[in-house]
């Protein structure tokens, strides 16, 4: 039960909608485990409530009502101190995520972070469309 409704119904498909907003498509990609991708990517002032709402679901759809279940496992069924060990973790290693989450920067310090002093001008072909795109969507860069 919590599966269809933590997973596919809020995830797949409220959130999943949600994210159809977010010009970048990095809310997307959080939303399909890519969360390494995600990060380097600046975020719009417009995604930054679906990037939360991302997380939530994320968090306490999924992360959490699987831990509470694993949880009552161990308790009624069979105890494995390893076992408790991983789902406090696991619990830690969510909340923590979920907190990052709402305390992300909106511009990903990537690459262009170890560039800062070089002038957009002197920037290669590649790192110049890059700053013109953030430009569009209104976000500050480092390099700017």
């Amino acid at each position: 039960g919590t599966y269809i409704a933590g997973v596919i119904i809020v995830q797949w498909v409220v959130v999943a909608c949600l994210t159809l907003t977010d010009p970048t498509h990095a809310c997307l990609m959080k939303l399909l485990h890519m969360d390494a991708l995600s990060a380097a990517i600046s975020l719009p002032a417009q995604a930054k409530n679906t990037w939360w709402v991302v997380n939530m679901a994320r968090s306490f759809g999924e992360d959490l009502p699987q831990a509470i279940q694993q949880t009552l496992f161990l308790i009624f069924v069979r105890q494995n101190y390893f076992m408790i060990m991983s789902v406090v973790i696991s619990v830690a290693s969510s909340l923590k995520a979920f907190y990052d989450a709402l305390h992300r920067a909106a511009a990903a310090l990537g690459a262009e972070s170890v560039m800062q002093g070089v002038e957009p001008w002197n920037a290669s072909p590649m790192v110049r469309d890059k700053l013109n795109r953030q430009k569009e969507l209104g976000l500050q860069s480092p390099l700017a």
